[in-house]
């Protein structure tokens, strides 16, 4: 691959050499044509653009399956703020720098759309009722594509019997909170409350504890170094926070619905879940 990729992106056979980062135009006449290199040299950053994007999507409930209301795939993407992880779907348009091309909405957070989508299966009986972990290849079983636009969610279902002809169409307008590089902000209407960053880092990590529960029950990991080593953490990390994936349901609802403690933290509430359900929750 490395000599490929060096041959492939070496200006000499479009008669140029490169010294030093500079470019110069060399004696020899050139053996490639200018319009297919520069042919090649898009390919190949698209491709490494798709090979990113793809590492991205497999945790990405909705990966594969989310589309602007202009045709652009929305792919998975998050980023990083005092260790926590957000994470959203960006228009492809807008990760190529064309944003004139985005649909009408371009991003948008994962947990706020992947919340809409999972409640309306449900809701339809698509989906199980009770809260059991949602993977992108159930859904991937159940859902054509879904398209968002600015005041509606397009669902189009695999089986065309439901809904109109297969799709599911579901009123929905996007947030009024402004959105810089994936993280989420609002104002704080009270000084007692969670800050919707620290709220949805806690959200995203019972899930994730869920998810690591669920790949050691039906065998799809050995052991606890071997999530570590997925994951990029050292093992104590991860048993440190599995303990989230056993918090009880009145605490989930308590969260989303903005009903907890400020002082509230991912680790502070992983030492404090019990072993068992007791009715008693952090608060």
């Amino acid at each position: 691959k490395g000599t490929l990729q060096y041959i492939l992106k070496n200006r000499f056979y479009i008669g140029e050499v490169d010294y030093k980062g500079t470019i110069n135009k060399s004696e020899h006449s050139p053996i490639i044509d200018r319009t297919t290199f520069d042919a090649v040299q898009k390919l190949l950053t698209d491709n490494a653009t798709e090979r990113n994007l793809s590492r991205q999507s497999s945790n990405s409930l909705l990966a594969g399956l989310l589309f602007d209301d202009r045709g652009n795939r929305m792919t998975p993407s998050y980023t990083r703020k005092r260790g926590a992880r957000y994470r959203y779907y960006i228009s492809y348009a807008l990760l190529q720098s064309r944003k004139a091309e985005a649909g009408s909405i371009a991003r948008v957070t994962a947990p706020e759309i992947e919340q809409v989508v999972v409640a309306t299966l449900r809701a339809n009986k698509l989906l199980p009722q009770e809260e059991t972990s949602i993977t992108p290849e159930v859904l991937q079983n159940i859902v054509e594509r879904i398209e968002l636009g600015e005041s509606d969610l397009q669902i189009l279902l695999m089986d065309k019997s439901i809904g109109k002809g297969g799709v599911i169409s579901v009123p929905w307008q996007k947030k009024s909170q402004s959105i810089d590089k994936g993280v989420l902000h609002a104002p704080m209407t009270s000084g007692k409350r969670l800050s919707p960053e620290t709220r949805d880092a806690l959200l995203y990590a019972i899930a994730r504890a869920r998810r690591w529960i669920a790949n050691i029950d039906s065998g799809a990991v050995g052991s606890l170094n071997e999530i570590a080593k997925q994951e990029g953490y050292v093992e104590r990390h991860i048993r440190l926070l599995l303990p989230l994936a056993f918090v009880e349901p009145s605490f989930i609802r308590k969260l989303i619905e903005g009903q907890t403690s400020r002082d509230l933290t991912v680790t502070g509430v992983a030492k404090l879940v019990p072993l068992r359900w007791t009715g008693s929750a952090p608060r």
